[in-house]
């Protein structure tokens, strides 16, 4: 059985508009722990798409929450190459990382976010391959799709399943195959 690793995992609730929730809040609740950073904005802009972030590092992981208009992102990323490359090794234990986050969320006596419409875990798996040719084959081998040119470019295939997690919660899986 392969162990797939990740180069980003996203937690994303879907929450009712009028929800007055800021990041480091939500941060502290999950982690029992403040924020490393924290920031707050007044307006949404480009290069701040959000309401509120708090970021800390735990281990060689760093969490960051964003609070944005109708949703919350938690983003887990690999803290010992940062920025990312994208032709890094992935290095997050996928499974363990998202079933810890999990346990943090049901073991909490406060709701961590309250009006939660929708759940979405969003992991970015990632395996190297040699060469394009050998990406595209994996590609197909993996989603199922079978290609019949081979001229293709920006491969990506998605499915998105629901799943009942605990009574009145149901959580969206989303599969995503891709080729940098």
């Amino acid at each position: 059985m392969t162990i797939w690793k990740s180069r980003l995992i996203q937690f994303t609730w879907f929450v009712a508009q009028d929800t007055n929730v800021v990041a480091d809040k939500v941060f502290t609740t999950l982690f029992r722990q403040d924020a490393d950073t924290i920031q707050r904005n007044k307006l949404l802009r480009p290069e701040t798409p959000f309401l509120s972030a708090a970021r800390g590092q735990f281990g060689d992981l760093t969490f960051s929450v964003q609070v944005k208009p109708a949703r919350i992102d938690l983003l887990i990323e690999d803290s010992t190459t940062n920025p990312p490359a994208s032709d890094s090794s992935p290095r997050i234990p996928t499974k363990e990382t998202i079933s810890s986050v999990l346990k943090k969320i049901e073991s909490n006596p406060n709701p961590v976010i309250p009006s939660v419409n929708r759940l979405a875990i969003v992991a970015n798996l990632v395996e190297i391959a040699d060469n394009y040719q050998a990406a595209v084959s994996r590609f197909c081998a993996l989603s199922g799709v079978p290609l019949h040119f081979g001229d293709s470019l920006d491969l990506v295939f998605q499915v998105n399943r629901r799943k009942s997690v605990k009574k009145n919660i149901r959580m969206n899986r989303i599969m995503r195959y891709g080729i940098e």
